[in-house]
């Protein structure tokens, strides 16, 4: 294997110096002078565009002398475009050749631009990366994607964006909460549809902002990148698509299709997709509703849309169907609509084993589970966005949005209970089986006021949320001590539960001008919250299920209302702005058992200041300082005192006298682009402490279960620093990029009656090499390593550090005859793991892909996936007292032929080829 791998490096290593050694290149140069002033033109922009495609291939400013060279240009028909903002434009063609490939223009005469014009509308190319205000935007066709490319292609050639194998996104460092299409959701809130299916080619700017956006039980607010697609103007016109469909033949399908017709403002799109292969990339609500993510975090934006967090996952044995249509349009010149519905039915099945050993001052013991587990989901979603504008000053938006879906999961589990000595003491057998029905809705309804002032703003916003869920379902669990063979732990129940809930939130901001570069921010919101939530467990009484458990049933009520006033200023000029203000904070929290009829009331207020400072001594440099405040107020399923006993061997519990935590946080980013030479750097750090932070309070038993109760926690803080730059190697062609990043967290819980402390201190930094010629030859490859030093000041054992390494290469080489060849290999290194964990194991891709007709736009490729047969999911997670190692069971070794047919109207083909004849 090994061998064969190193073949494969060498292959692609020798292809590469042979495309490179004997190119010629052509060279460009010249000099601009002032006609009217008889003096070289300092700073003129010279881009050399590729006239097969519309391509910049180069691009520099004239020096002190108005000159200009390039000197490593592929032979080629290219456009040498000159701008200067006081001259007019001027263009020469040159067509190279192997026996013409020196070109010298002497003499460039510009001549001062005087035309008065009332519109400008700009057709030249821009740099490929440049800020317009607080957006970074990179001009799509300044990147070389291959034939026939989906916008994930174009992501992963964009520098400091980085896209994962399940498409989750990274910029700088961060993650991308949402991705929008013309400023809009593209099928709600599922980006996958957008990234894997529109055309490449299709796209005109990638714009990347970041966006202050609320959480909508508790009003504290976060910072998150939003990442906008805008679409080519020729792209909006007619139609556009693609077509899939792939199989095996025996075992493993794909299908897919998009279409999106314009005329006018109006665009209708309609998507479908069905697979049961790795490619059905479940989103963060998909894995939330498959409980691979449960730190589900309420989060909307300004316009009311649910932020997406989290990247999809490939665990387990997926199958997937989804649909939807989207539609858009300029209703009446004061009405614009946009409304889309999907559907999905997705199901998975999930085999995994985990050990999870267990640390104490004098001993410790293992628990190795085997889990086996399917799901699935039936999903229904409309979404609805109006915009009225009332006046030119006044627009009224209303965005109702509604939710349905039913879930069936059910789940086998073994546990093995292991003591200090590895012997066997206790085996647990549980079955778990629960459907339930979740409808929802919400609606945000906001009027936004400008007045004849500048900057004097009048936002005035309401939301209602409204959640209804049941579920009904089934225990039955037994755990068998070895020593005598006798049953504890038997439980044989049926379960009823309901949750409902309505909230509604007020605000009301208002924006004061005081000065040119003064003015105030002043703001009032009140949130009220109304939750029930009841769990009602029956044991068996003979044939029927009748006999109510007191202990693992109850009724709980949690009333919340909080009024808040903010007050903020804010001061910005030329390289400067500061943000500073606080708010002030009162929250009445009413509980009420409805099972023992006692009452739990809580009057809590906070001030939670906040203050952000910017520099930006130029566009593409900027430094950012924030400090802020935020307080998180406790779900009810942390405040219920209802015992779960879902897994009998884990009872958790509420606690009722829980207060809200209080968080300080303090952000430093510094982000350097420079366009002209291809660079970035990035760097940032961030920490932050939390008082009443909720935690756990864990009791173990000597059989080794626990029960673990909700509790608040002082002196728990984190910080994390991250950095990463790139820069050209070789002209542009040859890229390297360079990571690095370092965290440490403390954190607080209580194990049997006493205080513990976990701390972790992780540090990993990776680097990657980037080859792209053009269409013809992409070549990257990647080292990444991860370390992590735990600690326990209760499970000594726990402090055990552990790596991991990983290798990546992706390639791909334009063959004759419309011929690609591609390939992508990812190694990993698994170190100091519990037994059977530490795994060094190679994933490796192949795909040999044939275009046809004319427009290279029928695609044939054939597939072989995880050729090694190797492919698997190891993680690990050091918590409190605990290490818990897992492996889940995915989809190792297949093969698929898959047909792709990306069509569009020929009417934008012919505007493409005659752009030059």
């Amino acid at each position: 294997m090994t061998k064969v791998f190193q073949l494969f490096l060498l292959a692609v290593c020798v292809l590469s110096f042979k495309t490179t050694a004997f190119t010629q290149n052509m060279k460009i140069s010249g000099e601009v002078i002032d006609t009217t002033n008889f003096k070289p033109v300092r700073d003129a922009s010279v881009v050399i565009i590729r006239l097969s495609d519309s391509v910049i291939v180069d691009y520099q400013r004239t020096d002190i002398y108005g000159k200009f060279s390039f000197d490593k240009l592929k032979i080629d028909t290219v456009e040498v475009l000159i701008t200067h903002p006081k001259f007019t434009d001027l263009s020469y063609y040159i067509i190279g050749s192997s026996k013409e490939y020196e070109f010298k223009i002497d003499n460039i005469i510009v001549s001062e631009n005087i035309k008065s014009m009332n519109e400008v509308v700009i057709f030249a190319s821009k740099d490929p990366v440049y800020y317009r205000g607080d957006t970074l935007v990179f001009v799509a066709d300044s990147f070389d994607v291959k034939t026939n490319a989906v916008v994930e292609d174009l992501l992963k050639k964009l520098p400091g964006v980085e896209v994962a194998s399940n498409g989750g996104i990274k910029f700088q460092g961060k993650e991308v909460a949402k991705v929008l299409v013309d400023g809009d959701e593209f099928f709600g809130s599922d980006h996958l549809i957008a990234t894997r299916n529109l055309d490449a080619r299709a796209v005109q700017n990638v714009e990347v902002y970041e966006k202050e956006i609320e959480n909508a039980s508790d009003g504290s607010t976060e910072t998150v990148q939003i990442m906008n697609l805008k679409l080519k103007e020729d792209a909006k016109q007619g139609y556009f698509g693609r077509l899939a469909g792939g199989s095996d033949f025996r075992k493993f399908y794909e299908g897919e299709g998009l279409a999106s017709l314009f005329k006018g403002k109006r665009k209708v799109s309609v998507y479908a997709q069905g697979t049961n292969t790795p490619n059905s990339g479940f989103s963060w609500q998909d894995s939330r509703q498959y409980g691979f993510d449960n730190e589900r975090q309420d989060i909307i934006d300004e316009d009311g849309d649910w932020v997406w967090f989290g990247s999809p996952t490939r665990e387990g044995l997926p199958r997937s169907f989804r649909t939807g249509v989207f539609f858009q349009d300029q209703i009446t010149k004061k009405l614009f609509m946009s409304a889309n519905y999907g559907y999905k039915d997705n199901s998975l099945i999930s085999n995994s084993d985990v050990s999870r050993q267990f640390f104490f001052a004098d001993s410790s013991y293992a628990i190795l589970d085997q889990n086996r587990a399917s799901n699935r989901n039936f999903n229904h979603a409309v979404n609805l966005n109006l915009e009225y504008q009332i006046d030119s000053l006044t627009t009224l938006s209303v965005k109702p949005q509604f939710k349905m879906s039913r879930t069936v999961q059910k789940a086998n589990n073994t546990s093995r209970f292991l003591d200090n000595d590895r012997n066997l003491f206790t085996t647990s057998y549980m079955n778990n089986e629960n459907e339930s029905e979740e409808m929802s809705f919400s609606n945000v309804t906001k009027l936004t006021r400008l007045f004849d002032k500048k900057n004097r703003k009048l936002e005035l916003t309401h939301q209602i949320d409204v959640e209804n869920n049941r579920s009904f379902g089934s225990i039955n669990s037994r755990n068998i001590r070895e020593i005598d063979s006798s049953q504890f732990s038997v439980f044989d129940q049926r379960k009823e539960g309901a949750l409902q809930g309505v909230g509604h939130l007020a605000r009301a901001v208002y924006w004061e001008p005081l000065s040119k570069f003064w003015r105030m921010e002043f703001e009032y919101q009140l949130n009220y919250v109304e939750t029930t939530n009841g769990v009602q467990s029956y044991n068996k009484d003979g044939e029927s299920y009748t006999l109510l458990d007191s202990v693992f049933s109850n009724r709980f009520e949690n009333r919340q209302i909080v009024n808040m006033f903010g007050a903020f200023a804010r001061f910005d000029k030329g390289k400067h702005m500061v943000r500073f203000g606080t708010r002030v904070r009162k929250n009445q929290t009413s509980n009420f058992n409805l099972y023992t009829t006692d009452r739990f009331n809580q009057d809590v207020n906070n001030v939670l200041p906040r203050i952000t400072y910017r520099f930006r001594p130029k566009p593409s440099l900027r430094f950012n300082v924030t400090y802020s405040t935020d307080a998180q107020l406790p779900s009810i399923s942390q405040l219920q005192p209802l015992q779960d006993n879902t897994n009998p061997n884990q009872i958790s519990k509420g606690n009722a006298n829980l207060v809200p935590s209080y968080k300080n946080d303090i952000n430093l980013s510094f982000n350097n682009w420079n366009g002209l030479k291809s660079t970035y750097v990035y760097a940032g750090i961030n920490a932050n402490q939390t008082n009443n932070a909720f935690s756990n309070s864990i009791t173990f038993n000597s059989d080794g279960q626990t029960v673990s109760e909700t509790i608040n926690v002082n002196g728990n803080y984190s910080g994390n620093m991250y950095s990463g730059l790139g820069f050209p190697l070789k002209g542009e062609r040859l890229t390297m990029r360079v990571n690095a990043n370092a965290n440490y967290r403390n954190t607080n819980n209580r194990i049997n009656g006493l205080d513990n402390t976990t701390k972790n201190l992780g540090t990993g930094s990776g680097m990657s090499l980037i080859y792209n010629h053009n269409d013809t030859l992409y070549f990257e490859v990647s080292a990444n390593s991860n370390y992590n030093r735990p600690k326990s000041t209760l499970g000594m054992g726990s402090n055990q550090p552990f790596w991991q390494h990983t290798f990546d290469v992706d390639a791909y080489y334009e063959l004759p005859y419309k011929i690609r060849l591609e390939t992508d290999a990812n190694y990993n290194i698994l170190t100091q793991r519990a037994d059977g964990y530490n795994l060094n194991y190679l994933i490796w891709n192949v795909s040999v892909s044939k275009r046809f007709l004319k427009g290279e736009n029928l695609v044939l490729r054939f597939t072989a996936h995880d050729i090694l047969n190797q492919n698997t999911t190891i993680s690990r997670n050091i918590t409190t007292n605990m290490i818990i190692d897992s492996r889940t069971q995915i989809i190792n070794r297949y093969f698929l032929l898959k047909l792709t047919y990306n069509f569009k109207n020929k009417a934008k083909e012919r505007d493409k080829d005659e752009t030059f004849n």
